[in-house]
């Protein structure tokens, strides 16, 4: 029922249901009701928060802020799905580090494979090979390590040289992760190369600085290799 008029002469409301108010209301003012109420209730659905007291516009900004949320979480997602380098696979070219020394593995045209510079050129750039074919390269593989000449590295004996084109037991080795399983290779990491001899490729004899050879079944600081990733082979 209607209670009492004020001076300008339009009707106060007081005791009336809320439907009976609505009803009295200007139809701009239930549009904006509505819609303030759709919006706070998807708000609460989404985020499960709730307008303070008082404050009625809220879920609308509760709204936008979700949405810019999950979209700068996928933009971050995305980012570091990018920084995530992937595993080493065959004809990837490569470079071998010396990680005691920094030098890298060097292949002259003459075949002479040392460890005395640490350019990162042609003549320092392999192409791994997996015996097994194209796919993922991982330890405990046989691979080929190819130079720029197209020889590959071979050991004969206790030395290391390129001056065949040979794929036969003399430049197969096995490339292993220092703690063994048969984990992927990733660029950057440490492996050894062991030969058809057991014996692994050492680069870093202190007495002999430079010179590559397969003496020992040591898995040391001499045997180490970072395999650095310089182009991507045909993935």
């Amino acid at each position: 029922h209607v209670g009492w008029h004020n001076a300008a002469g339009a009707p106060k409301l007081r005791g009336t249901p809320a439907s009976l108010a609505l009803l009295a209301m200007p139809r701009a003012c239930v549009l904006v009701a509505a819609a303030l109420g759709l919006a706070a209730a998807r708000a609460d659905a989404f985020g499960g928060a709730s307008c303070p007291a008082g404050v009625s516009s809220c879920g609308l900004a509760q709204d936008t802020l979700l949405l810019q949320t999950r979209s700068e979480r996928s933009v971050v997602q995305h980012a570091a799905l990018e920084r995530t380098p992937a595993p080493l696979r065959s004809s990837d070219k490569v470079f071998l580090k010396v990680p005691s020394t920094g030098k890298r593995l060097t292949i002259e045209p003459n075949g002479h494979v040392h460890t005395w510079w640490d350019h990162t050129g042609r003549w320092q750039k392999l192409t791994l090979e997996r015996a097994a074919g194209d796919g993922e390269v991982r330890s405990g593989d046989e691979v080929y390590l190819m130079g720029w000449t197209d020889k590959r590295i071979t050991v004969q004996g206790q030395r290391v040289h390129a001056r065949w084109n040979h794929k036969g037991a003399w430049q197969r080795f096995v490339i292993e992760l220092p703690g063994g399983g048969d984990g992927p290779i990733m660029p950057g990491g440490t492996v050894f190369f062991k030969a058809h001899t057991g014996k692994r490729i050492d680069a870093a004899d202190p007495k002999a600085p430079g010179t590559v050879r397969a003496r020992f079944t040591h898995k040391g600081s001499w045997q180490k290799f970072v395999v650095e990733l310089a182009e991507e082979g045909s993935r």
